[in-house]
């Protein structure tokens, strides 16, 4: 499926099968300030499918959360789900003053289990509005607010121009500019946050994360750093700040709508981690083998291998 509308957008929340299925973004998308009266995935039928950015953002929309459920543009979302290559900007969640002890909430995946993963994404100028909020333990993230499956993965993503000053975020016991709170044998990797990645329990796997703020737990693979003194190849997909606002980048933002990586002909090295982001034609399927080589692999498109 190819959405390229608001209207497009909205289609994909009211379907219940997702599980296998591709949605690629083919422009940014502007919903207009709107306040959003549905949201992708359900706690019965979670998002399943694979939601392809395509180097585009979604911007400027509005979140209210005000009940123990799951909130963001995609709320629930689980099995094998992939988002990836996506931006989200000028969003503004608001957590209201009902907002129950459970709720998962965020800019844009709310409930994260399975063995969903998040890729190569961004949160930009995002407000966490907690002003009617007195205190509570719900999640609340940037990105994502609970990450909750032992399979579940947000890899090479960052959060930037991030806002709690309509209401003090020190409220949320579980707050972070990736993510609320990440639990079991969840796994954070090569992400950036301007303050805190966010909170997780002790089995949650950390790796290579970079975030403004000193860590006050003090966890392995959480490095306190400027934007502009991560090491550049920290990420596959991240180009370290190098102007005048220290901002980080995602390696797709300087070609926006296409990849890289794709290349017309011929032979392209890859890290057999980078497996999971080769593009192809729809019903490509890739296919790694130790007879081809251990960082080999086959491409077989529709038309021929």
């Amino acid at each position: 499926y190819l959405i390229g509308s608001a209207a497009e957008l909205k289609l994909l929340a009211g379907m219940k099968d997702t599980d296998g299925m591709y949605y690629r973004l083919t422009c940014d998308l502007d919903l207009g300030g709107a306040d959003l009266s549905y949201a992708i995935g359900t706690l019965q039928n979670p998002f399943q499918g694979d939601f392809d950015g395509s180097g585009y953002e979604i911007r400027n929309y509005k979140i209210a959360a005000n009940d123990g459920g799951a909130h963001g543009l995609f709320a629930n979302v689980g099995g094998n789900a992939l988002i990836h290559h996506l931006g989200i900007n000028e969003v503004t969640v608001t957590l209201l003053d009902n907002i129950g002890e459970t709720a998962a909430v965020g800019a844009l995946i709310g409930s994260m289990q399975d063995n969903a993963g998040l890729y190569h994404c961004y949160g930009k100028n995002v407000t966490i509005d907690a002003a009617s909020v007195t205190e509570s333990g719900c999640k609340a993230g940037v990105l994502v607010g609970l990450a909750n499956g032992d399979g579940a993965e947000i890899v090479s993503c960052y959060s930037q121009e991030i806002s709690s000053t309509e209401g003090d975020a020190s409220k949320l016991l579980y707050f972070g500019e990736i993510v609320g709170y990440g639990k079991n044998l969840s796994r954070i990797s090569r992400c950036y946050a301007p303050r805190q990645i966010g909170k997780t329990d002790p089995y949650v796997m950390l790796d290579r994360c970079y975030q403004g703020e000193k860590d006050v737990l003090g966890r392995p693979g959480i490095t306190q750093s400027a934007p502009n003194q991560i090491p550049a190849g920290f990420s596959y997909d991240y180009t370290a700040a190098e102007d005048a606002q220290n901002t980080p980048k995602l390696k797709w933002e300087e070609d926006r709508g296409f990849y890289r990586n794709l290349i017309p002909s011929g032979t392209m090295s890859f890290d057999s981690d980078r497996a999971f982001e080769l593009f192809g034609a729809a019903g490509a399927k890739t296919v790694l083998g130790s007879e081809i080589g251990e960082d080999s692999m086959s491409l077989f498109l529709p038309g021929g291998t």
